[in-house]
């Protein structure tokens, strides 16, 4: 009142504005806080602030973005439920209003937002990257999943088109829109003046992944198990909107040399190489060819020296020859590790996505057909409207874009997928050698690269199934398909699915299934459908929970192959049908969906060609069996 009363005195016309702009931010902070209380508790009032506050001023839009970083950073709040497990629903709440305010008016500003969830991380706190999740989901349409279809699963491998067409949000989008909003959420991280934030919360998301582990101070591994998995799935969410939504150039110019990655930064093999593998894929031939790695720029079919491969830098950075990058790689690893495996295979594999091996023929085909018939509908229609006209005009134009784009993908995919095949055909004679004792080779090919690739992702998890195959096609000297695989299940398998995470268990489940598809296809699963029997049976058996739980989830990923034999259904079915009385409930919901699953499966004696070819007796017999798999004819035939 003294304020007043002496602004009142000097300059009574000024004191009236600058009261009323007072009473005005007064009364619209209140109202803001408001609103904010009312999206925390009510999710269904998202919408609806969202749309009222399309008539903000951009110092009204800083204000509040002030407010919802004053509401994450203050105490009193738990931002974790009391279970331990699943975040808090008023952070979700406001971590879903953020996102869809960003999405809906592109004028808001996220720097300060991003520096906060930065200045987190340092800290060691990550609860607030479920921000960065909806951002990135909402902006971006990047989300990642861990229940996918099999078709979307097989999606997975295609163009950025037919990725986006068989996500769950793909086909709805205004794309006009979405490439609108996916360069603000772009340029608000990696702004021209400013620091660019971009690569450092990259960086901090990588080490918080591994530090989730190293201080885990949970109650029970179950909470540190889906820390991690929430952590490593906004990982995979971020790197994947890099990867698309920042031209190649300027990501070179911004990720850290891979040596960095491992070293500087203490970023384990598998998360640097998922960070560097976009550079790695814009390595040239350095005599003049412009196909970059993986692609095939040597028509004469002649063999191709990796020192002849070039990363060319700009003025700043020097340029990177792949002979470095090996060298780099050998140093990754023990050096027995180099006893067998060849560093030429360690990137080759690390540096391959599952759209280098896998051309999904039937997936694009689907989708065309779709869009086909779309446009039939959108031609059928008889409203003769002048808004009908012109909605059916610009749906006509969408729907052939797209297929116009996905035509031209697809064609581009295959040869693309027929080039990388090229390569690797001259390629894959340097990538073993020869060793006395081939379970060695095997035992470092899955420790260095399939196991820890397989439960990274889905489409890594397919991925490291493909490339197995492709090495068993190829005729790679000194790899042993049949051997690989009677490791993996006869002698891993178990510690395997002890040692994951929840959603690592269903990866390794999607591994296990593409594994059986090949097995099941040469008719050699005898033996492994026995193993993987008694194996899921002794996990179901234990009083480790993880132990119970991860075998459930491995056996939902494998329920529509396996099993294959009456009595290896039956003892499963014995298994699962005792958790289905389980006191703990998430134990006994997995347990009833496996039983369903195994219910629909109609488990019988294969006959057709396994059980007369196991009938027949001799020394022939025995050599079959051992060409088939089985070490153990084998040692008897030969009195081993």
């Amino acid at each position: 009142m003294i304020l007043e009363a002496h602004l009142y005195n000097c300059n009574p016309s000024l004191t009236c504005v600058i009261m009323l702009y007072l009473q005005f931010f007064h009364l619209f902070t209140s109202t803001i806080h408001c609103h904010n209380f009312q999206v925390e508790a009510y999710r269904d009032m998202i919408n609806p602030v969202v749309d009222a506050f399309k008539y903000l001023t951009q110092l009204e839009y800083d204000i509040l973005q002030y407010i919802v970083i004053e509401r994450l950073a203050q105490g009193g709040r738990e931002k974790v439920k009391d279970d331990g497990l699943n975040l808090s629903d008023w952070l979700q709440c406001l971590a879903s209003f953020w996102g869809h305010l960003c999405k809906k008016h592109l004028s808001m500003e996220l720097k300060c937002l991003f520096q906060y969830i930065v200045n987190q991380l340092k800290k060691g706190l990550g609860t607030e990257l479920v921000v960065l999740e909806e951002l990135i989901q909402q902006m971006a349409n990047v989300q990642y999943t861990e229940n996918m279809t099999d078709e979307q699963v097989d999606a997975m491998a295609g163009s950025e088109t037919l990725r986006l067409q068989s996500s769950l949000f793909g086909s709805t989008r205004n794309y006009k829109v979405l490439n609108k909003s996916t360069n603000k959420l772009r340029d608000s991280l990696l702004p021209k003046d400013e620091p660019k934030l971009a690569i450092p919360l990259l960086l901090l998301i990588a080490q918080h992944r591994s530090k989730i582990i190293i201080n885990a101070d949970a109650t029970y591994i179950k909470m540190v198990s889906e820390q991690f998995d929430r952590c490593h799935g906004i990982l995979l969410q971020y790197a994947e909107f890099l990867s698309s939504a920042v031209a190649p150039s300027t990501y070179v110019q911004l990720i850290p040399p891979l040596e960095d990655l491992v070293y500087k930064y203490h970023i384990e093999p598998d998360v640097a190489f998922l960070i560097y593998r976009p550079v790695m894929r814009l390595f040239k031939s350095a005599n003049g060819g412009e196909a970059c790695w993986p692609l095939d720029d040597n028509e004469e079919g002649e063999s191709v020296s990796y020192d002849e491969m070039i990363l060319h830098g700009d003025s700043s950075q020097k340029s990177i020859m792949w002979s470095d990058l090996l060298n780099t790689i050998r140093t990754i690893l023990p050096a027995k590790a180099w006893n067998g495996l060849s560093p030429e295979l360690y990137a080759t594999f690390w540096g391959l996505t599952l759209y280098d091996l896998n051309f999904p023929k039937d997936r694009y085909d689907a989708e065309i057909k779709k869009l086909h018939e779309n446009l039939k509908q959108l031609e059928d229609n008889s409203d003769n409207s002048s808004i009908a006209i012109s909605r059916r005009k610009k749906d006509k134009e969408r729907i052939q874009d797209l297929l116009d784009k996905l035509n031209n993908e697809s064609d581009k995919h295959q040869q693309h997928v027929i080039s990388v095949l090229q390569r690797l055909t001259r390629e894959k004679d340097k990538w073993l050698s020869s060793s006395p004792d081939a379970l060695k080779i095997n035992m470092e090919f899955l420790q260095r690269c399939i196991y820890p690739r397989c439960v990274l992702s889905m489409q890594d998890a397919v991925y490291c199934a493909t490339f197995v195959q492709m090495m068993h096609s190829l005729g790679t000297p000194f790899f042993n398909t049949v051997n690989h695989i009677d490791v993996f299940i006869c002698k891993t398998l178990q510690p395997m699915i002890c040692c994951c995470t929840e959603y690592e268990a269903g990866r390794l489940g999607r591994f296990l299934h593409e594994t059986l598809k090949m097995a099941y296809h040469w008719k050699v699963h005898w033996k492994w459908s026995g193993r993987i029997t008694k194996v899921l049976n002794q996990c179901m058996e234990s009083k480790e929970y993880m132990e119970i739980r991860n075998a459930l989830i491995v056996l939902t990923k494998i329920t529509s192959i396996f099993p294959v034999m009456r009595k290896s259904g039956i003892n499963i079915e014995k298994r699962v049908a005792k958790l289905k009385g389980d006191e703990r409930e998430d134990l006994k919901v997995l347990a009833t969906g496996v039983a369903a699953a195994l219910a629909a499966r109609k488990v019988s004696v294969t006959t057709s060609l396994l059980v007369p070819f196991f009938r027949i007796r001799g020394p022939l017999c025995m050599i079959m069996r051992c060409m088939c798999g089985f070490p153990d004819y084998y040692a008897e035939f030969m009195g081993i």
